[in-house]
């Protein structure tokens, strides 16, 4: 809490900007995979979901 404190009445130094040359330019570009379709499981079919997650999604 201390350092809060002091940190408020701290003289702030303000420094003139300076200008810089730009030198960075695109090489390649390239948009990523569209995301794969969604599949539903009913809440009944617990049996398919946890296939699901443990074939596919590789989670468990």
């Amino acid at each position: 809490m201390r350092g809060i404190m002091t940190a408020r009445t701290k003289a702030l130094t303000v420094l003139d900007p300076i200008s810089a040359a730009t030198e960075t330019k695109a090489v390649h570009f390239e948009k990523p995979a569209p995301k794969s379709a969604v599949k539903l499981v009913s809440a009944d079919n617990l049996d398919e979901l946890i296939s699901l997650v443990h074939n596919e999604a590789k989670v468990i």
